[in-house]
């Protein structure tokens, strides 16, 4: 059986994870939308997202892009 304080920093663990990582992908999306300005910024906005999605999926055609990086922006 384990210590309750030992439980205890599990599950402040676990909860610390969770928030890390909902920040990192809602950090993505932020970017996308332009919230972020800089140097150093990915996309910048969402016609930058776009053109990277185009170059990143080359093998498909030009009119399901959109299509693309709205879904991707979705699932995320």
């Amino acid at each position: 059986m384990k210590n309750p304080r030992t439980l205890d920093w599990e599950r402040l663990g676990i909860l610390y994870l969770r928030l890390a990582l909902g920040a990192s992908f809602l950090s993505g999306i932020a970017d996308r939308f332009g919230l972020y300005r800089g140097r150093n910024v990915g996309y910048g906005n969402f016609v930058g997202f776009i053109h990277y999605t185009a170059k990143v999926n080359s093998f498909v055609p030009a009119s399901a892009i959109p299509f693309l990086a709205w879904a991707a922006t979705a699932l995320e």
